[in-house]
């Protein structure tokens, strides 16, 4: 059924011309990839291939896993080097908690959630033997979507 739904979509996709707009976007994609180099393509490919693993271990989706690495990163551009090299580890640093990182996200009741520093690593008991209290993030405040 899936191979039936990306082929028939395949098939449309061809058959239809592309417009100005997809034309423009492919020109914008190829002049970005020119102006980020090897380096930044290579970084890139290695946050995805550790965010589909870890997604796909964890039963989660890859893309929000892709934005907290990038958070995390940005957050602790020190550790880049670590993560490119393979020694940083999501079992030994915060680099899946969501206060550990730079960006907002969405809390499961619908709001924007802000990083608090002062709560990362609360998700991991260093003894491993109990679960950290799970308290809630601050709400950013005066964001549209913030109806606290």
């Amino acid at each position: 059924m899936a191979t039936e739904i990306v082929g028939s979509l395949r098939e449309r996709q061809a058959a239809e011309p592309e417009t100005e707009e997809v034309e423009a976007l492919r020109a914008a994609n190829a002049m970005l990839r020119s102006w980020l180099g090897p380096a930044a393509q290579v970084t890139i490919a290695q946050i995805v291939a550790y965010a589909e693993n870890i997604a796909w271990q964890a039963g989660v989706g890859s893309l929000e896993t892709a934005g907290q690495i990038v958070s995390f990163l940005a957050d602790r551009p020190e550790l880049l080097p670590a993560f490119m090299d393979g020694s940083l580890s999501a079992i030994d640093t915060d680099l899946l908690d969501h206060h550990a990182g730079r960006l907002t996200w969405h809390g499961m009741d619908g709001k924007v959630y802000a990083p608090d520093p002062a709560k990362a690593g609360r998700f991991r008991d260093p003894a491993g033997l109990a679960p950290a209290p799970a308290t809630p993030p601050r709400i950013v405040p005066g964001h549209p979507e913030d109806r606290v």
